[in-house]
């Protein structure tokens, strides 16, 4: 499984977590699940009709979904989807359009992929020299509040960045 961070082993062991694309249709609708468990059963977000216990929407086959893994356990235990600049564009739109003016960063944001995330994976993205775009949007729809999130491909190390560049041009 393709990682997006190489954690150094702790006393001769891998670290518990890992980060990976979500490649295959069951680990993405892991990640939907987890989303509905979080957004719906734990903030008290609206569930859509028949949603079959999956958070989704519009976005969801636009992006790379990127899972968090218990190694131990194999269960999904965060998730954060991203919108590459490319696909925004031929989708026409970003997901962060929805709840942040980006009228002054339309250059920059077509340059650079779009993230929607839980909180978890916010240190790790500023780990990897991700910045917060301002200040936080209050989303009343899943009863959260909604960073905008930059991370500059040239901070991804080249490994990484080809194998994400590779498993975007198979799918």
């Amino acid at each position: 499984m393709p990682t997006l961070s190489r954690p150094a082993p702790v006393a001769g062991r891998m670290p518990r977590l890992g980060v990976e694309v979500a490649i295959t249709s069951h680990d993405v609708a892991a990640a939907q699940r987890l989303r509905h468990r979080v957004f719906v059963g734990e903030m008290g977000a609206r569930a859509v009709a028949g949603d079959g216990g999956r958070e989704r929407d519009f976005f969801d086959p636009w992006c790379e979904h990127l899972i968090v893994r218990d190694r131990a356990s194999g269960d999904v235990v965060g998730t954060c989807r991203l919108l590459t600049a490319e696909r925004a564009q031929r989708l026409g739109t970003f997901c962060a359009e929805r709840e942040f003016d980006l009228t002054r960063l339309a250059a920059l944001a077509r340059a650079l992929p779009s993230t929607a995330t839980i909180p978890p994976l916010i240190r790790g993205l500023l780990r990897l020299g991700a910045w917060i775009g301002g200040e936080p949007a209050w989303d009343p729809e899943f009863n959260s509040a909604d960073l905008l999130m930059f991370l500059p491909r040239a901070l991804i190390d080249a490994r990484q960045a080809r194998q994400f560049v590779e498993e975007r041009q198979a799918a």
